[in-house]
């Protein structure tokens, strides 16, 4: 009867381990295979440590000879086959159990949700009612057995002490196993796309832990993007997300968090929710929510089943409460030109909206783009410095001097909550993208460009099937984005490609200021166009301007270029270094307009001056040279400069006249390509009356060889800056 004691023991000692061990792994106490190893070990050896030691003192307390006592001990320990169920995989819900309990709660699916949260409960209740009941019956047998002496109970506790320190040594070995565990580094951090949104994130395996800097973060909110990984098989449908500050013995807080698929879910922590005095911060994550009694017990979920999360963050967002720096929302449209901007002198009622906004702000009325090209002048918005010194121009990308940081970089330091919408992933070019530069600083980057199909005629010939799907569609979804983020301050970049190239989407515009639907000229359908891109652009100001939150956000229109319609009345626009391509809107819709600031200024405005405005707006400083002015406290006292082509063409713009040169240079190589020769020379005041151009280069040699000589200069000087910071990074 020992012998089948001490066998049925072991058995009910392994599989109690084994059960434990699963328990433990899906709460995720069980980081890897050597800790389970070990944790089914001790638990198998404390639990026959447990029964040794209580038959041991039951001989000391009650000496008996009885073999009833082994037999019923036996049959005690066989109730562990209980357990043996669920470690095989049968399942009550798939035996049928959701039927049965259904008779009582009436709904099959909701009888087998219910189940399948108490089945391991049920599992342990049938062992423990198994064994008690046999545990009573070995006591009874004990008790009504012959007295025999007590050298017996001496050697049962000495038996036990062997897997008693098995069991510790186990514990003990585990626990290293879990703390090794919840100390192992997260990934290191790379670009992740999920759905169409990049973000800076790093891998983080479920319970590992993450602890971050909390100190002096007073009136900051904390904030944490979350999403699956692309390949995962079942991506869960929700996380448990804990926290904890500094104290590690402290109970963790925990919440839930939805997850929607291909898209990063946001969980934040309030400023409020900081103590004061708070230094460091540590999140986990777990499939199912931590149990309280495990809290208590000061032990931390370290991984279960090899799952993992991105995890992009954490940000620090300055509080709406805590300050008073505007939020910041740029609209960089592409293909808006000044000259067809209602506002500005247009004779059609184009621009509403845009009115609308000057009205509440300021309009520059002659702001001009560096390059026609949507990259090099973007990059020139958010840096502040031109083509040649930011390396962005043509087929050049860059990369940008180490020493050049961008706008939104500065912006993300000073605790803005960033978000760039650029639709750059386009059909036809591939410009705004991740990867080109463009996306530093921004904490999530959308690059996706909404297309629809059209059979018909496009009106420069050939069939055009691919149309933009409207810019209704990304200002939709960076509203939500400002809406979600109103408590705290941020910087918004939105790019809209809709009049990239014009079309006339007759069943979306109407027929706008097409005359002849035949035969529509290009000029009508780009104003039609644009009516239509300022009709949306209307829209998202009206909802996000009065929203609660967002009364202290500037709003800002700019454009990388314009189209010049001049060449005849059927012939497609051009995009080249001309007045209408380069001169473009610059509108502030500020929250508090200074009361000596003109609703519409004249002065000649670069894209550097524009990098300068919103920098002194926001409470940043360029740590570079930026040569453009802050036009809300001063005039800019440069003449505009626009670049273009290999070989390299510029454009001077003063307030007489607009000079081209053909430099005949390849740009940032510097080789010669042609011979350098002045290719235009346009009088402006002859240009607005629309007079008829005479020869200008013939007429004034003197001013052509002065505007050459300033063309040359500039282009040597940046040559040689980025000369210098081109070698002082590669320099040893």
């Amino acid at each position: 009867m020992i012998a089948l004691y001490l066998l049925t023991l072991g058995g009910a000692g392994a599989l109690t381990g084994a059960y434990a061990r699963r328990l433990l792994a899906v709460a995720g106490f069980v980081p890897n295979f050597e800790a389970g190893l070990l944790v089914a070990g001790a638990i198998a050896a404390a639990f026959i440590a447990a029964q040794l030691a209580y038959t041991g003192a039951l001989r000391l307390i009650i000496p008996s000879r009885s073999p009833a006592y082994y037999l019923f001990e036996a049959l005690a320990n066989g109730g562990a086959l209980a357990l043996a169920a669920p470690l095989a995989g049968i399942s009550l819900v798939d035996a049928g159990g959701a039927r049965l309990a259904a008779l009582v709660i009436g709904d099959v699916d909701r009888a087998a949700r219910l189940l399948e949260k108490i089945e391991p409960i049920l599992f342990l209740a049938a062992f423990a009612g198994a064994f008690l009941v046999f545990k009573l019956l070995a006591l009874y047998a004990t008790v009504r057995s012959r007295p025999a002496g007590r050298l017996a109970g001496a050697v049962w506790i000495g038996l036990a002490a062997a897997p008693a320190c098995g069991a510790l040594i186990a514990l003990f070995a585990w626990r290293l196993e879990l703390i090794e565990a919840q100390r192992a580094a997260p990934g290191e951090v790379g670009a992740y796309r999920v759905g169409d949104t990049f973000a800076p994130a790093r891998r983080l395996r479920e319970g590992a832990h993450l602890t971050f800097d909390v100190t002096g973060r007073r009136g900051q909110n904390v904030t944490l993007r979350w999403a699956a990984l692309a390949d995962e098989a079942k991506p869960p449908d929700r996380i448990h997300v804990a926290y904890q500050f500094d104290d590690a013995s402290a109970d963790l807080d925990v919440r839930e968090l939805p997850l929607r698929t291909n898209q990063w879910n946001e969980w934040r922590l309030p400023a409020a929710s900081i103590p004061e005095n708070a230094s460091t911060c540590t999140v986990l994550w777990t499939s199912e929510r931590t149990s309280a009694w495990v809290l208590r017990s000061g032990l931390r979920p370290s991984g279960g089943e090899g799952k993992t999360m991105l995890l992009s963050g954490p940000y620090f967002h300055e509080s709406r409460a805590a300050t008073t720096d505007p939020n910041l929302v740029v609209l960089f449209v592409e293909g808006l030109g000044a000259e067809h901007v209602s506002g500005m002198g247009y004779a059609r009622d184009t621009t509403p909206s845009l009115q609308r906004m000057a009205a509440d702000g300021t309009a520059f009325s002659h702001a001009f783009s560096p390059a026609p090209e949507t990259l090099a002048a973007a990059m020139t918005l958010i840096t502040g410095v031109n083509p040649l010194l930011h390396g962005y121009l043509g087929a050049a990308r860059g990369p940008l001097p180490e020493t050049v940081r961008t706008l939104t970089e500065l912006l993300h330091e000073n605790r803005y909550a960033t978000a760039a919408f650029t639709e750059g992933d386009g059909p036809d070019e591939r410009d705004l993208v991740h990867g080109s530069g463009i996306e530093r600083g921004f904490e999530l980057f959308d690059a996706y460009y909404p297309v629809s199909i059209v059979w018909r005629r496009s009106t420069q010939g050939g069939a055009n099937p691919v149309a933009p799907a409207g810019s209704n569609i990304t200002l939709e979804k960076a509203a939500r984005w400002i809406e979600t983020h109103s408590d705290e301050k941020f910087f918004v970049l939105v790019r809209l490609r809709e009049l990239r190239r014009p079309q006339w989407l007759r069943s979306r515009y109407g027929d706008g200021f097409v005359t002849s639907p035949a035969a529509p000229r290009p000029l009508d359908v780009y104003d039609t166009a644009l009516a239509s891109v300022d009709k949306q652009i209307g829209a998202f100001y009206d909802r996000l301007r009065l929203a609660p939150g967002l009364e202290n956000t500037c709003f800002v229109v700019a454009s990388p270029h314009g189209f010049d319609f001049s060449a005849s009345w059927n012939a497609p626009p051009k995009r080249d270094l001309t007045e209408p391509c380069l001169r473009t809107p610059f509108i502030m819709a500020l929250p508090r307009r200074p009361q000596n600031l003109a609703a519409t200024q004249s002065a000649l405005t670069t894209f550097e001056d524009m990098a300068a405005t919103l920098a002194a707006l926001a409470r940043v400083r360029f740590p570079h040279l930026v040569s453009g002015a802050n036009l809300l406290a001063e005039q800019p006292q440069r003449d505009p400069v626009s670049l273009s082509g290999v070989p390299l063409a510029l454009s001077i713009r003063t307030n007489q006249w607009r000079f081209t040169w053909q430099s005949g240079l390849e740009p940032f190589t510097w080789n010669r390509l042609s011979q350098p020769e002045p290719t235009a020379l346009v009088n402006i005041e002859w240009y607005l009356q629309r007079w008829k151009q005479a020869e200008h280069l013939r007429r004034q040699p003197t001013l052509i060889e002065h505007l050459t000589r300033r063309l040359e200069s500039y282009v040597n000087e940046n040559a040689a800056a980025r000369e210098t910071e081109t070698r002082r990074h590669t320099t040893p």
